[in-house]
């Protein structure tokens, strides 16, 4: 019989998050005396499972064996808990049903060119499976989904999407790639590199991608286009659950059009009173063609969210 749990912990105040978890750890991980029958173990006899059976003392626990840490990608929610898999030394899980994609920086803001003109939003998720393993310093992220979701979807094309990180220290460098294998003979490949970089209360956060899409040569007129997108962020913490940050984002839609390139800026603050809530308040200024509806608007928001 095997029993599980979820705890769930709110860091302390004045506390780094990297010591709480050395200390729960070493709580957890324990190995002097046990009650019984926590150190013991089923021992048969000759005629195995149909003999006698018995407990007997083990003398060689392992506790890094029954006790290991596994965390998504930031910024997972308590719902995508829901087939977390521990692979043993490889800190790995196994993610069944419907969720984003893991591609590039995980921003809560569908509307970043980054993020929903990719194809990558959290308003959009697909139904799929994902395994991720986190060996040292290295992550790495895989997913296949449906890919072409909607009333007409035939769930026969998928979507395939590849997220690998190396942290080295303050820093952290990656690339992202997916591969969509649309329906009518459609298809759209994307890659990109993601960087991010912290000096105490500074963090920069940068992200470029090219997205390739080829369409049915006997249905359209252009065969294919290419999209260039590029993000550039910068926090400053002003105290500790108090975020200045100032984003650019640039995007061109179609690199043979020279005239549909748009920016948008945006300057706010992030704001957490309590842990899993987060409040933000932005302006955000627009550029692009006139002739693009919403290209040059000029808008604030103020969001409030809940991360469970």
């Amino acid at each position: 019989m095997h029993v599980g749990g979820l705890n769930l912990y709110t860091l302390p105040k004045g506390v780094d998050e990297t010591t709480f978890f050395e200390n729960l750890g070493q709580i957890l991980s324990y190995d002097g005396e046990l009650r019984s029958p926590f150190a013991e173990k089923i021992k048969v006899g000759p005629l195995g499972a149909l003999g006698k059976i018995r407990w007997e003392q083990e003398d060689d626990l392992d506790m890094d064996y029954h006790v290991r840490r596994s965390a998504l990608p930031s910024p997972g929610r308590y719902r995508e808990l829901f087939a977390l898999v521990p692979f043993r030394g490889l800190n790995g899980y196994v993610k069944l049903g419907k969720f984003l994609q893991p591609y590039g920086w995980r921003l809560p803001d569908d509307d970043s060119f980054i993020r929903g003109p990719l194809g990558f939003a959290f308003s959009a998720p697909d139904l799929g499976i994902e395994v991720g393993i986190e060996p040292g310093p290295w992550s790495v992220h895989l997913a296949a989904v449906n890919g072409n979701s909607g009333i007409g979807d035939d769930n026969r094309s998928k979507k395939l999407t590849l997220l690998a990180m190396r942290r080295f220290g303050s820093a952290q460098i990656g690339l992202s790639g997916a591969y969509d294998d649309v329906s009518g003979g459609n298809t759209i490949a994307t890659g990109g590199l993601l960087a991010g970089l912290n000096f105490g209360r500074l963090t920069l956060l940068a992200e470029g991608d090219i997205r390739r899409t080829r369409q049915n040569e006997q249905l359209a007129l252009n065969k294919s286009f290419d999209t260039y997108v590029a993000y550039g962020e910068v926090d400053l913490m002003i105290v500790r659950g108090l975020n200045l940050k100032y984003v650019h984002d640039w995007i061109d839609p179609n690199r043979s059009i020279l005239t549909d390139r748009r920016t948008r800026q945006s300057l706010g603050i992030e704001y957490v009173p309590i842990p899993f809530v987060q409040l933000r308040a932005f302006m955000r200024h627009r550029d692009g063609p006139p002739q693009v509806p919403g290209s040059r608007d000029k808008q604030v928001d103020v969001e409030l969210h809940l991360y469970f």
